[in-house]
């Protein structure tokens, strides 16, 4: 998946988690999880975005593992939410997949980034200062 086609993906993922709250109860069960689920769900699209302006790789890898970091807080609440019952499993299972399958780019992506500035010290192209894309 191109660059500008996760943005969009991460953005709608954003939006998605915003209206699954807004089905949420109005209880104490409800605001206790919605809060950190809907931080959670928001960081995922502007990680991204994030990550995508970055100076050089070291900052680009930094940026993916907090949008892994967020895409699975997100996912341990939206569990939370569906294993206590809060909101059904008809809700709770289609953005659940979404969230895996976003983190399961974005860790190939950063085993890419990974493995591309291996290669480039490696061949000496690169030097552990600041490396420019």
């Amino acid at each position: 998946m191109k660059a500008d086609q996760l943005k969009e993906t991460t953005r709608r993922f954003s939006v998605q988690v915003l209206a699954l709250s807004d089905k949420l109860p109005r209880t104490q069960k409800g605001k206790t999880v919605g809060t950190p689920l809907v931080r959670a769900g928001v960081a995922v699209g502007s990680a991204y975005r994030a990550a995508c302006r970055a100076r050089n790789h070291y900052a680009f890898m930094e940026s993916l593992y907090a949008v892994g970091e967020a895409l699975d807080d997100t996912l341990y609440w939206l569990e939370v939410c569906q294993e206590s019952k809060i909101i059904k499993d008809e809700v709770a299972n289609p953005i659940i997949e979404e969230a895996r399958k976003l983190a399961a780019i974005i860790k190939k992506s950063h085993r890419s980034a990974s493995k591309r500035l291996r290669q480039s010290r490696a061949d000496g192209r690169v030097e552990d200062g600041d490396i420019p894309f």
